[in-house]
């Protein structure tokens, strides 16, 4: 298939087999640890999005094969740039006030309303 003259790959392996030299993973956050040793493993620099991994542990094994394999690694933090989530969190911290609570009310400490949209 192709989409706005960019090829589409069934799986991983054929990817790989076109002969890239960069991928980004951007997958569910339980597919980077496996994807991105699979192309360290085959000297392809990996952009991987956040988080590394899902554990610690896993994110240390990428860190150390890239390490090992001399490829470069990256972790992207690109959305925090990205001008629709800007526009979405300057329009939740608009609308939201938080106030404390007296303690001994019967209430939570800290309680969030609304306001009106």
């Amino acid at each position: 298939m192709e989409l706005a003259n960019c090829r589409t790959f069934a799986g991983l392996d054929e990817l790989i087999a076109e002969g890239v030299d960069a991928v980004t993973v951007a997958a569910p956050t339980h597919l980077h640890h496996e994807i991105s040793l699979a192309c360290i493993a085959r000297q392809i620099h990996v952009l991987v999005e956040k988080p590394i991994a899902s554990t610690v542990a896993e994110g240390e094994e990428i860190v150390a094969a890239a390490r090992r394999a001399g490829v470069t690694l990256m972790v992207g933090h690109v959305e925090r740039f990205n001008p629709a989530v800007a526009a979405i969190k300057q329009a939740i911290s608009a609308r939201i006030s938080c106030r404390s609570r007296s303690p001994g009310s019967g209430r939570s400490r800290r309680g969030c309303r609304m306001s009106a949209w």
